[in-house]
């Protein structure tokens, strides 16, 4: 497992723990976003998504497209 990975798990059971150790509301919220985080990084494994196509290729295809 990588680094993100592991840094997901660590996410989820902090906000699993978080959700039922607190009474608070506030403290309800960020679990959830804890969870949410957690669960995006543990699946994916990457801060960032990774765009396939950037733009300024699709602009490159498309100027070589009329050129020809």
């Amino acid at each position: 497992m990588n680094k993100v990975r592991l840094l997901g798990l660590g996410m989820i059971i902090l906000g699993i723990s978080i959700g039922y150790l607190s009474t608070s509301t506030n403290f309800h919220l960020v679990s959830g976003i804890m969870l949410g985080i957690g669960i995006g990084w543990t699946i994916t494994g990457r801060f960032r998504r990774k765009h396939e196509h950037a733009i300024s290729d699709i602009e490159n295809s498309r100027s070589e497209e009329q050129t020809v």
